[in-house]
């Protein structure tokens, strides 16, 4: 399947925004690849991946603290699931998308 460079431009943007760290758009498109072909394992080693090389550049105090800001917003805001809604409303995968608002509801 085609990865749709819009997808890739939007789950970029969410990412650098909520995260507040720099993200590579060739592991971007690694992550939406990955959910494309239905590998969790890929899916979640390649954000753990852009998380891990975001918090390069800071000082370790600051990495540390920035690592549990993530952590919580990972663990308290479903994060994995929204990027994965962006990724199938991109693709016009509706079931995978009617399957991630109703989660993302409840």
């Amino acid at each position: 399947m085609e990865i749709n460079e819009n997808c890739v431009k939007q789950v970029k943007a969410y990412l650098e925004e909520t995260l507040e760290i720099e993200v590579k758009e060739k592991d971007v498109r690694n992550l939406v690849e990955a959910f494309l072909k239905n590998n969790r394992i890929l899916f979640e080693l390649t954000f753990d991946n852009i998380v891990f090389n975001g918090l390069q550049k800071f000082q370790p105090f600051t990495k540390a603290y920035k690592l549990w800001k993530i952590a919580q917003k990972v663990r308290t805001e479903n994060f994995l699931g929204k990027i994965k809604a962006i990724i199938a409303y991109y693709h016009k995968n509706y079931d995978t998308l009617a399957d991630k608002i109703t989660d993302l509801l409840s």
